[in-house]
C-alpha cells in the first residue's frame, strides 16, 4: 500500500528527514540542483528545490517520489517565494530520501490543475583537483590565484569563499582554470572556506554540481 503524508507548510517542510519540494503557480519553474561537496575527509551531498516564480493560487500539491511514497503539501497563503534544501546529507541519506527516478507533482485546486514531473539522478560531474591554495595552508598572499586542473564535459565552474564576514560568489566559463582574487577581498589573518565547484545542467533548470572544499588562512600583514 502507498503511504501518503499531509502536511502544512509555512517555508519548510520537514518529514523524516526528507525536505519537500513546494509547488509553483501554473506554467512556473521548479529548478533542482544536486549538489556533492569533497572536503578532505568528507563527502557530503544536498538537494535543493528552487521555486523561481510567484505562487498564486495554489492551495496544495501532491509529490508522488520514485519509491510510491506520496507527500501532500498544504501551502500557506502569502507565501511569494521559496527555496527549499536539505543539506548535509551523507550517501546513505541521500539515496533513502531522494532515490533517483522522475518526482511527479500535481498542483490543486482542480480548476488549476497542473502537472510536472521532475528527475533526480545520482550520477555527479567529476570534482575540480590539484586546488591552489590547497587545504590548510597558511601566509596565503591576500590577492591569491586560486588554480585548478582542467575539466571536460562541464557547462561552468563557480568559486565560494566564505570566512570572517565575507561571502565571496562568482561563476566563471567551463574552459577557466584559475581565478585571481581581487584586493579588498581578504582579510589578513584569517581563515577561509574555499569551494571550486562545476556544474552540468539537464535541462529545464536541473542542474548537478560536484564542488572540492579546502580551507585556507592568510598571512598576517
Amino acid at each position: 500500500m502507498k503511504k501518503t503524508t499531509v502536511i502544512s507548510i509555512a517555508v519548510l517542510l520537514l518529514l523524516n528527514g526528507f525536505v519537500s519540494p513546494v509547488m509553483a503557480q501554473i506554467g512556473a519553474d521548479i529548478n533542482i540542483t544536486t549538489r556533492k561537496d569533497v572536503s578532505l575527509d568528507t563527502t557530503l551531498y544536498s538537494v535543493v528545490f528552487d521555486l523561481q516564480s510567484i505562487l498564486r493560487n495554489i492551495k496544495r500539491a501532491s509529490i508522488t517520489m520514485p519509491n510510491g511514497r506520496t507527500v501532500i503539501v498544504k501551502i500557506s497563503p502569502k507565501i511569494n517565494k521559496v527555496n527549499l534544501e536539505a543539506s548535509s546529507l551523507t550517501e546513505q541519506e541521500l539515496v533513502k530520501y531522494y532515490p533517483e527516478g522522475a518526482y511527479n507533482i500535481i498542483l490543486f485546486p482542480l480548476q488549476l490543475q497542473s502537472t510536472r514531473k521532475v528527475f533526480v539522478t545520482h550520477i555527479f560531474p567529476p570534482t575540480p583537483e590539484n586546488i591552489s591554495p590547497s587545504y590548510g595552508e597558511t601566509a596565503v598572499s591576500l590577492t591569491p590565484e586560486v588554480k585548478w586542473d582542467k575539466l571536460n564535459n562541464i557547462d561552468s565552474i563557480f568559486l565560494e569563499l566564505t570566512g570572517g564576514n565575507l561571502t565571496f560568489n562568482i561563476e566563471l566559463p567551463a574552459n577557466a582554470t584559475s581565478f585571481n582574487i581581487p584586493g579588498g577581498v581578504l582579510q589578513p589573518d584569517t581563515e577561509y572556506s574555499l569551494v571550486v565547484g562545476v556544474k552540468v545542467s539537464e535541462g529545464k533548470g536541473d542542474t548537478r554540481a560536484s564542488a572540492r572544499v579546502i580551507k585556507f588562512t592568510t598571512a598576517n600583514q
